[in-house]
């Protein structure tokens, strides 16, 4: 199946996208699943259209962990994007596979009801994400927080030294 994802319009967000994207580059990403979620358009229009990445969709979040157990396995470098709620789906495949086989997995995780976003059917799970992610002793970064490559880096430091999968929580506007 051909996904068509338009390319990041104006800046700042081209600039920050394209660090994104250098930043997981240079940590050896060369593989990508996951289920889109409109507020990583942009990444994933990246992932996409690198010749040097292989991409796969997934229906499912569970289906998407699995994928990239399975790449990593083969001795890629994969990278999983999807919404918060869809990482709350695909919990029991964190716990009983990532973390139990010690599968060190990089998530990039739209954060729908981050702090400031006002949209009411998100809030609830904007604030359980980091609570979860706390709960599975997974560690996080918020992109914009801190530079874009410190983070990137920080996150394949722990995921490398820990063999843990790490998430890069993508809030909406980050790169305003």
């Amino acid at each position: 199946m051909s996904m068509d994802y338009s390319p990041p319009r104006g800046e700042p967000e081209v600039e920050e996208l394209q660090r994104v994207h250098e930043a997981l580059k240079q940590n050896g990403v060369n593989f990508a699943t996951g289920v889109p979620c409109g507020g990583q358009e942009g990444t994933i229009y990246h992932l996409i259209n690198d010749p040097e990445i292989q991409h796969v969709t997934a229906n499912r979040e569970g289906e998407a962990v699995g994928i990239a157990a399975g790449a990593r396995m083969g001795g890629q470098t994969p990278l999983v994007y999807m919404q918060n709620s869809g990482f709350f789906d695909s919990t029991n495949e964190l716990g009983s596979l990532l973390q139990a086989y010690e599968i060190p997995i990089f998530y990039s995780v739209t954060w729908r009801g981050c702090p400031g976003e006002n949209t009411p059917q998100h809030i609830q799970t904007g604030d359980a994400t980091q609570p979860v992610l706390e709960d599975f002793d997974v560690p996080y970064r918020v992109l914009g927080e801190d530079p874009v490559k410190e983070s990137i880096e920080w996150l394949f430091t722990q995921m490398r030294s820990e063999s843990q999968p790490v998430v890069l929580l993508v809030p909406r506007r980050w790169y305003q």
